[in-house]
């Protein structure tokens, strides 16, 4: 049973990240063929997340107050929600405020799902049983991979509404995971015996979290560390977001942005499949701090780069960066705080991530539409280098805040 809800988790995964050409790395071919600006692209992405934010606050306030709805209950509700607005997308078709609203919403729910695909983890690890967070994840990152690999070429040869079509699909087969996936779950919990008689899902510490007051009252320098994670991200999605437009400018096209997007989600997989053993080797504090370094390096390189095999060479830097860092930052996080804490970081990274997301989505449309995207790169790579400063500096500073509670020693020795 250990081994299907580790197949449940990766599923599920790899089905949500594959959902992200959607919402994510197609998303300028589909609205640039609709006669959208890049500018209102990126506001599109922004006012999106914005909105996710809310929502994910809302809907996290009730699931963990909430002794029915968990996340596998809330990824349920808003896959179907997410198909009704994928195909309210297909069926308005020409641009349009309908169809900037129904993107919008495909933007929201889809961002909202993150925190519950992630909390699946943690949700089936209640049956007692071990979850592979890394390896499932890294198969989200594969599925993603190939399925733009495909979409590049796929858009070329018929419209780009095939993205819309294979959403579609997707979001079919998610519902039929999520369900099994719940079904899994109940078995195992009422079949497991090292599961304890008197357990109770509802009352497990992991979903008892404290106000945000109180979280941000004894997590300052945490909070201060998460202006870098925005930096991070705002040169991240430049390029999630505008993949199309910074090929063209050193001469690629459509096909040269799938092999991009490939490149980056199978980069991002050794990291994330070996990290149970790396944090054996290294502490938290330096991988951070590792994987913060090679996130500026990355665009640096990308910034520099006067031809597509120097770009494709810049996307081996996501094996330490982006791979490094999510893997990281979440057991970083669990270790250092206790489990009330650790709900309220969690969801704090994900808020920095999102902000990052919004941010880098209004000023890269604007630069792209005003400058180039050199410009565009030089202002990611700037951004960047601040954000890898701001990690670099205080990571240790937020470890040292917590060593009074002696969670896992060996995981944050000094470096």
């Amino acid at each position: 049973m250990k081994r299907l809800l580790n197949i449940d988790f990766a599923l599920v995964q790899a089905i949500y990240w594959m959902l992200y050409t959607v919402a994510g790395s197609f998303v300028s071919v589909l609205l640039l063929e609709k006669d959208y600006t890049n500018a209102s692209i990126g506001t599109i992405i922004a006012v999106g997340s914005v909105l996710a934010i809310l929502l994910q606050t809302v809907i996290t306030h009730v699931t963990d107050r909430s002794s029915r709805l968990d996340s596998i209950g809330m990824i349920k509700m808003l896959t179907l929600l997410l198909a009704a607005g994928v195909f309210a997308v297909l069926l308005i078709g020409e641009k349009s405020a309908a169809l900037t609203i129904a993107y919008v919403g495909v933007i929201i729910l889809h961002t909202a799902m993150h925190p519950f695909v992630n909390a699946l983890s943690f949700k089936l690890e209640e049956t007692g049983l071990q979850v592979n967070y890394g390896v499932g994840r890294s198969m989200g990152s594969l599925a993603a991979g190939g399925i733009s690999f495909v979409l590049g070429y796929l858009v070329v040869w018929f419209q780009p509404e095939i993205v819309l079509y294979l959403a579609l699909v997707n979001l079919a087969l998610l519902t039929l995971v999520i369900f099994a996936t719940g079904h899994h779950y109940k078995k195992t919990m009422s079949s497991h015996k090292d599961i304890p008689k008197n357990f109770d899902p509802a009352k497990n510490p992991a979903r008892q979290s404290i106000g945000i007051l109180e979280f941000m009252r004894r997590n300052r320098i945490f909070a201060f560390m998460s202006l870098g994670i925005i930096a991070l991200f705002f040169g991240n999605v430049i390029q999630e977001n505008f993949t199309l437009q910074i090929v063209q400018g050193i001469g690629g096209d459509t096909s040269d942005m799938g092999v991009v997007i490939l490149l980056l989600c199978v980069c991002e997989m050794p990291a994330m499949i070996a990290f149970h053993k790396l944090k054996m080797h290294f502490s938290y504090v330096f991988l951070l701090r590792l994987s913060a370094v090679f996130f500026t390096i990355k665009i640096f390189v990308m910034y520099l780069a006067d031809s597509m095999v120097v770009f494709y060479l810049a996307q081996l830097c996501q094996i330490i960066g982006y791979g490094l860092l999510f893997p990281a930052m979440v057991s970083f996080i669990d270790a250092i705080m206790d489990k009330g804490e650790a709900l309220r970081g969690q969801a704090m990274f994900t808020v920095a991530i999102t902000l990052g997301n919004i941010i880098g989505s209004v000023a890269g449309g604007m630069i792209l539409d005003l400058c180039s995207s050199k410009m565009l790169l030089l202002t990611g790579t700037l951004v960047s280098t601040a954000g890898t400063l701001l990690i670099v500096l205080l990571v240790k500073l937020v470890s040292a805040s917590h060593l009074s509670v002696d969670k896992d020693a060996v995981h944050r020795k000094n470096t």
